[in-house]
């Protein structure tokens, strides 16, 4: 291996261990941030706090779950065999213009001063027109949304996976360090932030 070679690589993973520094250091500061200040996530209209929305059906075949049928009981997802190969998985996220999907993107986020901090999503893809990280970031997050209504047939590390294998049909660079970060970090909103109104923990 040429002294190039070595050189690119490492630093390719000193660029991996400052981002993954920094992802740490963010999610601490946001969720003090909301704990301890009470401060409001990025908002859009002024009225609902979300990041991004999505007005049309989108679907991720994985084969990362095993397949289930579910159907969620406001109709935002479906769970199914793939039609077409049943070992794998078709997720569906229902959207439309009247009944749109609204989440935050690559989280924790919060505004600040009319500037917006936290995990960062990525340049716009060429392919999409959107950040790099929409799509996976969508899929993560309607999984956790949902997952206490699916009485344990998901597991966190496979909605993590399908995160992870999002990311790279993206072409992500960081990928690898996102997905260590909601590893690290997903237990939170899992288990704490995704929780029937009445029984959540707001940070």
């Amino acid at each position: 291996m040429s002294l190039k070679s070595l050189l690119a690589q490492f630093l390719f993973c000193i660029g991996v261990l400052l981002h993954l520094h920094c992802i740490i250091f963010i999610t601490i500061v946001v969720f003090i941030a909301r704990f301890i200040f009470r401060v409001n996530k990025i908002v859009i209209d002024g009225q609902e706090q979300y990041v991004f929305r999505e007005t049309q059906n989108q679907q991720f075949i994985t084969d990362k779950i095993k397949p289930f049928h579910f159907e969620q009981k406001e109709g935002w997802l479906t769970i199914e065999p793939n039609p077409i190969n049943n070992n794998e998985t078709l997720i569906t996220v229902k959207a439309s213009v009247i009944k749109p999907y609204a989440w935050d993107g690559c989280s924790p986020k919060i505004q600040l001063l009319d500037l917006m901090f936290g995990t960062p999503d990525g340049a716009i893809s060429t392919t999409t027109g959107r950040p790099i990280t929409y799509y996976a970031s969508m899929v993560h997050d309607i999984l956790y949304q949902f997952n206490l209504e699916m009485d344990g047939l998901l597991k966190r590390s496979d909605v993590d996976k399908v995160f992870f294998d999002e990311l790279k049909k993206q072409n992500f660079q960081l990928s690898h360090s996102y997905y260590f970060s909601v590893r690290m970090f997903g237990w939170i909103y899992w288990f704490f932030v995704f929780r029937p109104k009445g029984q959540r923990f707001k940070f």
